[in-house]
């Protein structure tokens, strides 16, 4: 993801990814802030659940003009982070760029770049 997203973002001249990613004015955050890839199904998305209201107060801080989750399943809880914390941006989500996804999360992503608020 992190190689697609570089080449569509490559307008901007900064060193690294995460440089031309917040030149734009676009942040990258996780909803949950631990390591949960090796839990069970229904522990990750109990994580989710429990981590919610921090995201709800990082997405108050940063008042996105648009969210985009990177796992389509998320996307409820990211949407109730995104409502709870009184931002009205448009929330998004792509396909996760795993587990045999990475042509479909492209596709998604390069579709949905031009939406996307520019700094």
């Amino acid at each position: 993801m992190a190689r697609f997203m570089a080449v569509a973002i490559s307008d901007t001249h900064d060193d690294t990814f995460l440089d031309r990613f917040k030149a734009l004015g676009w942040y990258l955050d996780d909803l949950v802030l631990y390591p949960i890839n090796r839990m069970t199904r229904a522990r990750r998305k109990a994580a989710w659940i429990a981590s919610a209201p921090s995201l709800t107060k990082r997405i108050a801080e940063y008042r996105p003009q648009a969210i985009v989750s990177l796992l389509k399943g998320m996307k409820t809880v990211v949407e109730d982070a995104a409502n709870a914390s009184g931002c009205r941006a448009p929330v998004y989500s792509v396909a996760l760029p795993g587990m045999g996804h990475q042509a479909r999360s492209s596709a998604e992503m390069a579709a949905l770049f031009p939406l996307l608020p520019r700094a």
